[in-house]
């Protein structure tokens, strides 16, 4: 599947029913100092009017709760009447909130954490065991009715911490070039696996459907054969695994080609639960229950994406992208170039099909534009215009 190229945009997207990358507006960080591009207008928050999935299900019955990593509720000097508490989870339809505030990644991985909506455990413990203890106690509380647990983990994001004697296993490993990351995704690994097998202790694996993704591509730049990683818009930076469990409704084993994006997973809960969509809210996301059942029912036109912002490592250049089919075109904004990829053929993005190709790439790069004036999206400003 496909998803935003970085992380608190794919969470404002997932999480919220103003799923466009651009109509959401979650980032407005257009430029960094001394770089090509002006600062652009800023919302670095998921409103609060926006309607979460949290308020759709907890309105059907659902206890909610959200564990882990939330990124979604900065505020500025710009913001008046609000703090950066008034807009966590439990303002956003979470009836329980643990972790989640304004971090992109925690001060630390070891108590102390630092974490104002995480009360502290024991010197030395490790927050990936943490919060998956914090998810299993919430599965296992005595309920009546349906829950909905949003369990985010901070893993894989900087500060790069795991326990030393995972480390230490994969220093062992030539063919492993960063064992601390190594190390932070077994230990990620680990902690859904002792919930999952939690979950079904409890007698709640046959009604549980149980989604599993990630934000962004991956962090270290290592993702071959993909080019590119987080924070760009080449696959190495939006391509990611969607993987998901509901027995009797998903045959195991079973795999989908289908490109789909992060936004369809709102729509998705709400076919799963038997909701209807949000009425005078956009919805641009699809469901992919179809999909689940390797069933006809799923057709989308094109995926777009835009990420005019600089990324945590400036090595990206501004840009947006449109895929239809097997080809996928990118128009980067600091020299309005264009490049064209076949994705079937080229799944690492080193031929760039424009020039070869001029009447597709400039149906296609029509086709984007247009999205982006009925989207309203954000574009950036050079350094040297007046805005």
């Amino acid at each position: 599947m496909h998803t935003d190229a970085c992380c608190d945009d794919h969470r404002a997207v997932a999480g919220s029913i103003a799923d466009h990358q651009s109509r959401a507006g979650k980032r407005g960080r257009l430029c960094v100092e001394g770089l090509a591009f002006a600062r652009g207008g800023k919302h670095p928050h998921l409103p609060l009017a926006a309607v979460t999935i949290a308020e759709r299900l907890s309105s059907a019955g659902y206890a909610t709760a959200h564990v882990g990593k939330w990124h979604l509720s900065h505020t500025t000097r710009e913001d008046q009447g609000v703090t950066e508490k008034d807009l966590r989870p439990e303002k956003q339809g979470f009836d329980l909130n643990i972790g989640g505030d304004s971090s992109g990644g925690p001060p630390s991985y070891f108590a102390p954490y630092r974490n104002p909506a995480l009360m502290d455990g024991k010197t030395g413990e490790y927050l990936p065991e943490r919060l998956a203890d914090e998810a299993i106690a919430f599965i296992r509380k005595p309920r009546d009715g349906p829950f909905f647990l949003n369990w985010w983990p901070f893993s894989v994001h900087y500060p790069m911490q795991a326990r030393e004697e995972v480390i230490a296993k994969y220093r062992q490993r030539t063919t492993i070039k960063d064992p601390v990351y190594a190390a932070m995704i077994e230990d990620m690994d680990t902690a859904i696996g002792r919930f999952l097998k939690a979950l079904d202790e409890a007698g709640l694996r046959e009604n549980t459907l149980v989604i599993f993704k990630s934000d962004n591509g991956g962090y270290n730049g290592d993702n071959r054969p993909l080019r590119g990683l987080k924070g760009m818009l080449y696959e190495g930076g939006i391509r990611i695994p969607w993987i998901v469990r509901w027995p009797g409704k998903v045959q195991p084993g079973t795999t989908n080609a289908t490109p789909v994006i992060s936004m369809d997973c709102y729509p998705t809960l709400l076919e799963a639960v038997g909701l209807p969509p949000t009425p005078d809210h956009p919805l641009d996301g699809k469901s992919i229950m179809p999909l689940f059942t390797q069933s006809p029912g799923y057709e989308r036109d094109a995926l777009y994406f835009h990420y005019p912002n600089y990324a945590f490592h400036k090595q990206n250049r501004l840009g947006s992208a449109i895929r239809e089919g097997d080809y996928k075109l990118i128009k980067n904004y600091d020299d309005e170039s264009l490049e064209l990829y076949d994705l079937r053929s080229d799944i690492g993005e080193k031929n760039n099909l424009a020039a070869k190709s001029p009447e597709l790439t400039k149906r296609l790069a029509d086709k984007l534009d247009t999205w982006l004036r009925a989207s309203d999206a954000r574009l950036p400003v050079r350094a040297t215009e007046k805005r």
